[in-house]
């Protein structure tokens, strides 16, 4: 399966394509990060949105952070920001497959199971974060599984980049030594 997958990301994924995912990539964090996001916050000094959370957050920061955003800030992330977060999961998962296909030659299954945990964590995270937008009285388990999403995410996010970005880098330095 993970040989078909590599074969099929070298045949159809040429420069273009990879150009094409690359300005998807910065054009969803760019409408995310410079509009959605401080429209959300608006301003809230030492907050941020439970996505950005990468250590996790308590029932209490959940509750405190949903009412500091107010309605319109609910409204925000949950009629513009959650539907396009629904959307880059796919958009990055793509991009990392096909640049972990490119500088490690082939797809292992440890980098493809890390792609797709990060993902799914990513979709539970999202699932949760609406649940806890629309939630009338936040519960402790609702959260703590939102957390343990989002930390989740975090930590593949890392460990993917870092397994792509190390040999890219030894690779070059290899080149322009060797």
């Amino acid at each position: 399966m993970l040989a078909s997958l590599s074969s099929w990301l070298d045949k159809h994924m040429k420069k273009k394509q990879i150009i094409l995912l690359i300005a998807a990539y910065i054009a969803i964090v760019a409408v995310m990060g410079l509009l959605l996001i401080p429209a959300i916050l608006n301003h809230k000094a030492g907050m941020n949105i439970f996505d950005l959370k990468a250590m996790g957050y308590s029932l209490n920061y959940a509750n405190s952070f949903i009412a500091a955003i107010g309605a319109k800030g609910r409204d925000v992330y949950l009629f513009a920001q959650l539907p396009l977060d629904m959307i880059f999961p796919i958009v990055y998962g793509l991009l990392y497959l096909v640049l972990a296909n490119k500088v490690l030659k082939k797809m292992s299954i440890t980098m493809f199971a890390s792609i797709m945990v990060m993902c799914l964590s990513d979709y539970a995270e999202n699932i949760s974060i609406y649940m806890m937008l629309l939630s009338q009285k936040l519960s402790a388990s609702l959260v703590a599984a939102a957390s343990v999403f989002t930390v989740t995410k975090t930590v593949f996010y890392c460990l993917v980049l870092l397994s792509i970005i190390l040999p890219a880098v030894i690779g070059i330095i290899q080149k322009k030594t060797g």
